[in-house]
């Protein structure tokens, strides 16, 4: 795949080596020049190094991403085999890796990528390359099977609550997309992948959740000089990159999404009866936001504990005192281990009975676990929330929550 393209002990430079026992030849016969690329760019990338990169060695040894443009078959040859071109190109059984039951005998460049890259190369790109090559590989028109043959605008948010909202706002009028939806996965350590990439290569609109959570979506609209129309909720709340960045807690950064968006969509072509789904989705969050409001007339400065600060915008805006440590809320949402002075000072508040433990499931740690344990043994109840909502339906996820919350503070007895 060039022939600067060493990855290890791996190189692909169209002679077949004893480590790599293959080597894939990418036929084709116009080719674009590379130079096209440098209209992509990265801040930290150094483009002309990028362009030695992603030259393709083919044929005669020509430099060029052209292969990306036409989606040309490939020949795989052993280590013990000369170019035949009599022999099938569609022949995958030297390629390791790749199960012909599982796979059609008839590989293009895009399917060798998904296939192949993925699995066994793209773990020794460099992370500032791979972002190129991903940019790279959506602007040439792969499109990984994201978007298929829709006809229908396509919406791509990074987070799954902003979709989820955007779902319910546009119904069938568009096709949405969240590119963060394994509530098992930490989205704080998310890297944009090819997938991605091609999204966002696709989408009419971008919704972004900013304030430092998803800067690699950001790079990647940026990177490709998307002509999406972009949302960003940070901005839309005027909170910077290095505050707290779980926006979608937050009833009130919900309610102007949808206004936003709403504003947005009201006048394009195929968004008739957005008006009124808009309308009827913003009482349903103002509903959400009345409960927030009532608990903050009536739990002003209850005492409540957190293992990280996900919900901090919920409980803040109810009016909730938090008394777990903040630096040991934020050691937890950043994968750093706390003080013990604040693990110590955390287990003692529980101690003390606050009205309920929420806990962020999706940053469990053995630490976060010994503060479940101590608030069970302390009979003070545990809330579990996640970052990444599972479904569609983001007023039934908020709610979720504020319901559980007003639960406990009947309990504790401000509520009745």
């Amino acid at each position: 795949m060039g022939p600067l393209f060493e990855l290890g002990s791996v190189d692909l430079d169209g002679r077949a080596t004893e480590t790599a026992r293959q080597v894939v030849v990418v036929g084709f016969h116009d080719a674009a020049p590379v130079e096209t690329l440098t209209a992509i760019g990265h801040h930290d990338v150094d483009v002309a190094v990028v362009d030695q990169f992603l030259e393709l060695g083919v044929d005669g040894g020509e430099g060029d991403v052209a292969a990306f443009v036409l989606n040309e078959r490939v020949q795989v040859l052993g280590t013990d085999e000369a170019r035949d071109l009599a022999q099938d190109p569609n022949d995958l059984t030297t390629l390791d890796g790749v199960s012909r039951g599982a796979h059609a005998r008839s590989l293009s460049v895009s399917d060798l990528l998904s296939i192949t890259i993925p699995s066994s190369i793209i773990g020794m790109i460099p992370k500032r390359l791979f972002l190129v090559l991903s940019v790279a590989v959506a602007s040439f028109g792969f499109s990984a099977g994201v978007a298929g043959a829709s006809t229908k605008p396509l919406i791509v948010s990074g987070v799954s609550e902003w979709g989820a909202l955007a779902y319910q706002l546009v119904g069938a009028d568009a096709k949405v997309v969240s590119l963060l939806t394994d509530p098992n996965a930490d989205p704080h350590e998310h890297e944009a992948t090819i997938s991605d990439a091609a999204s966002v290569a696709q989408a009419s609109v971008v919704l972004e959740n900013g304030a430092g959570y998803d800067t690699w979506l950001e790079q990647l609209v940026s990177a490709q000089g998307s002509k999406a129309a972009v949302i960003n909720v940070g901005k839309l709340m005027n909170v910077a990159s290095g505050k707290n960045p779980h926006l979608f807690y937050n009833p009130l950064a919900a309610i102007k999404f949808v206004k936003a968006l709403t504003k947005l969509l009201a006048h394009r072509r195929g968004y008739a009866n957005i008006e009124v789904r808009s309308t009827k989705l913003l009482a349903q969050l103002n509903a959400i936001q009345s409960s927030v409001e009532s608990m903050a007339t009536r739990c002003d400065h209850v005492k409540v504990a957190a293992t990280e600060d996900v919900t901090s915008y919920l409980l803040e805006d109810a009016r909730l005192d938090i008394v777990t440590p903040e630096a040991l809320r934020l050691a937890v949402g950043n994968g750093v281990d706390p003080s013990v002075r604040d693990l110590a000072a955390a287990l003692d508040q529980l101690k003390k009975h606050p009205a309920f433990l929420i806990d962020n499931i999706q940053t469990a740690t053995p630490l976060t676990d010994e503060l479940v344990a101590q608030a069970k043994s302390s009979h003070v109840p545990v809330i579990k929330v996640t970052e990444t909502m599972r479904g569609t339906n983001y007023v039934r996820f908020i709610n979720g929550v504020v319901t559980k919350m007003k639960v406990d503070l009947k309990i504790e007895g401000c509520l009745t």
